[in-house]
C-alpha cells in the first residue's frame, strides 16, 4: 500500500515537472510574440512614416470602395482623410465611359494581377489631374484582400512635355531653317573646296617648279630667316658647306660659315635689308669657310622674298676662277717684264759689241804692257790692275751678250773663296776703304769649302756702303741657300743669280 503511494506520488511529480516545463516554453513563446509584436509595430509604424512621407498617393480598395490611403493622395485630389474613406473608386474616375472605367479601377485585376496606366482623375473641385496609376493585389490568392493602388500626380511632368513638345516644334521648325541654310553653305562649301583643290594643286605644280628650279640652278642656294637661321639648302650648299640638310636646316646660323673679317659688314647687310630692301646691295664677295675649315672666296647674290622677312640668297664659289686670274695676271706681268728685257736686251747687245772693242784694246795692250814691265817695278801693279779691270769689264760685257741671247755662258771651276780672296785685293776695295775708313771688313773663308762649276756672270759689289759710320762687316761663303751662282731662267727675259756671300752687321 505504501509502494502504492509512492508511485502515484512520483507520478504526480513528474507530471507537475512537465506542467512546469511546457509552462516555461509558453512563457518564452509569449514573450517571443511579445518582441514580434513590438517589431511588427515599428515596422509598421516605419511604413507608415515612408507612405506618410511619399509623394505617390497610395491606397488600399476593397470592392471597388477606398479601405485606407496616405495624405499624399488626399493632396493630389483634395479630398480630406475621412472623406475619401468609404468612398467607391468612381468619386475620383471620370464618368464619361463606363467601360473604361470598369477596366481600369475595378475590372483590371479581374484579368491581371498588377496595372500600370496613365489616366486622367477628378480634383475634389472638378478639375482634371493627369496621373499614373499603378497597382497589384494584397494576396494573389485571395483577392477579397483587395489591392493596393500607387497614383502619381503628372501635372508638372505634363506641362513640362507639353514645353518639350512647343520647344520640339520650335527647334523643328529651326532644324528646318538652319538645314536649309546648312545646305546653302554646304553647296558654298563645296564650291570653294573644289576651288581650293584647284588652287592647291596649282602650287603644288608651283612648288614643284620651284623646288626643282631650286635643285638645279647649279649654284648653291639657301632660304634664310630673319634670326640667321638657315630654313632650306639645295645639294649643291650641301657640297659646299660639308654639311648634309639635316645638319643644316632649321639647326645652323649662316653666321658660323662667314670669316670674322666679313661678318660685321654682313650683318649690317642682313639687317638694313629687312628694313629697306633697296638700302642693302645685292651682291657682294665674301671669303667662306667650309665644315673642313677651308676658305673660299664667294659671289654672294641675295634677295627679299616678297611679303615675308626671309630671303633667299645664291652662292657662287669664284675661288678657282680668282686663283686662275691671279695666274694670269702673273703671267701677264712676267711677259711685259720678259718684252722689256728683250728690249733692254737688245740695246744691252748692241752696247756690249761697242765696249767689246773698247776693251779688247785695253786688255791686250795691258798684257803688252805686263811683258815689258820688269818684276819687281812699281809699275807692273798697276799694269795688273788695269789688266784685271779689262777683264772685268769683259765679263760684264759677257753678261750683257747672255743677257741680249748673244753670248755663249763659259764654264769654269770656281772657288768662292778665291773669289772674296781676289775682290779684297781689288782695286774697288782699296777705294773703299779710303771712301769708308771707320768700317773694317773681316773675310772668314772654309777651308774646306768645295769648288763650284759655272760662270760668274756680275762681279761682287761689296755691301759696305749701308753703314755710313762705324761698323764690321763679314764676308762668309757658305754652302747655303744660294751657293750655286749660276744663271737660272725663269721666263723669257728674265733671269736669276744666286750669291754665294752672306752679310752680318755689327755695331
Amino acid at each position: 500500500m505504501k509502494k502504492i503511494k509512492t508511485d502515484k506520488e512520483e507520478k504526480q511529480r513528474r507530471l507537475l515537472q512537465e506542467y512546469i516545463f511546457n509552462l516555461e516554453d509558453v512563457q518564452e513563446k509569449a514573450e517571443e510574440l511579445t518582441i514580434a509584436h513590438e517589431k511588427l509595430k515599428q515596422s509598421q509604424e516605419f511604413l507608415m512614416a515612408v507612405l506618410g512621407c511619399t509623394t505617390h498617393g497610395v491606397c488600399l480598395i476593397r470592392n471597388g470602395t477606398f479601405v485606407w490611403c496616405n495624405k499624399a493622395l488626399t493632396d493630389i485630389l483634395g479630398w480630406e482623410l475621412g472623406e475619401i474613406i468609404g468612398k467607391t473608386t468612381e468619386a475620383i474616375y471620370p464618368a464619361v465611359r463606363e467601360d473604361e472605367k470598369a477596366n481600369v479601377i475595378c475590372g483590371a485585376f479581374q484579368q491581371i494581377r498588377s496595372v500600370m496606366h496613365e489616366c486622367e482623375l477628378v480634383h475634389k473641385d472638378g478639375h482634371r489631374v493627369p496621373c499614373l496609376v499603378t497597382g497589384h493585389f494584397m494576396d494573389v490568392d485571395d483577392s477579397s484582400k483587395g489591392y493596393v493602388l500607387s497614383i502619381t500626380d503628372f501635372t508638372e511632368r505634363k506641362k513640362i512635355e507639353e514645353e518639350l513638345v512647343q520647344h520640339r516644334d520650335h527647334l523643328e521648325e529651326m532644324v528646318k531653317e538652319r538645314t536649309a541654310k546648312l545646305q546653302l553653305v554646304n553647296d558654298q562649301l563645296h564650291r570653294e573646296i573644289n576651288e581650293r583643290r584647284l588652287v592647291e594643286n596649282a602650287l603644288k605644280e608651283s612648288e614643284n617648279w620651284y623646288r626643282a628650279i631650286f635643285e638645279n640652278t647649279g649654284t648653291a642656294t639657301v632660304i634664310l630667316d630673319e634670326n640667321t637661321i638657315i630654313l632650306l639648302a639645295n645639294a649643291e650648299y650641301e657640297k659646299l658647306s660639308g654639311y648634309t640638310r639635316i645638319e643644316l636646316e632649321g639647326k645652323k646660323c649662316w653666321t658660323e660659315f662667314v670669316e670674322k673679317e666679313d661678318l660685321d659688314r654682313m650683318l649690317n647687310s642682313h639687317k638694313l635689308r629687312r628694313h629697306n630692301k633697296d638700302a642693302a646691295p645685292k651682291s657682294y664677295e665674301f671669303r667662306f669657310r667650309d665644315r673642313k675649315g677651308r676658305v673660299k672666296d664667294i659671289i654672294l647674290t641675295i634677295d627679299m622674298i616678297p611679303g615675308t622677312k626671309r630671303s633667299v640668297a645664291s652662292l657662287l664659289d669664284i675661288t678657282e676662277r680668282k686663283k686662275a686670274e691671279e695666274a694670269r695676271q702673273k703671267l701677264e706681268e712676267r711677259l711685259h717684264r720678259a718684252e722689256k728685257m728683250e728690249v733692254l736686251g737688245t740695246l744691252a747687245g748692241g752696247v756690249a759689241h761697242d765696249l767689246n772693242n773698247v776693251l779688247g784694246v785695253l786688255v791686250g795692250y795691258s798684257e803688252l804692257l805686263l811683258e815689258r814691265v820688269p818684276e819687281g817695278n812699281h809699275l807692273r801693279k798697276y799694269a795688273t790692275n788695269i789688266l784685271q779691270s779689262g777683264q772685268k769689264g769683259a765679263a760684264i760685257i759677257q753678261d750683257l751678250l747672255t743677257l741680249g741671247r748673244r753670248g755663249v755662258t763659259v764654264s769654269e771651276v770656281i772657288n768662292l773663296n778665291d773669289i772674296v780672296s781676289g775682290c779684297l785685293k781689288s782695286p774697288e776695295f782699296e777705294r773703299l776703304k779710303k771712301f769708308y775708313p771707320c768700317i773694317t771688313l773681316d773675310a772668314i773663308l772654309d777651308k774646306d769649302l768645295l769648288n763650284l762649276k759655272g760662270s760668274l756672270c756680275r762681279r761682287v759689289t761689296m755691301l759696305s756702303c749701308k753703314y755710313p759710320t762705324t761698323g764690321r762687316e763679314s764676308l762668309r761663303p757658305t754652302l747655303g741657300r744660294f751657293l750655286n751662282p749660276s744663271i737660272r731662267r725663269r721666263s723669257w727675259g728674265e733671269v736669276e743669280q744666286g750669291w754665294g756671300l752672306q752679310s752680318f752687321g755689327e755695331p
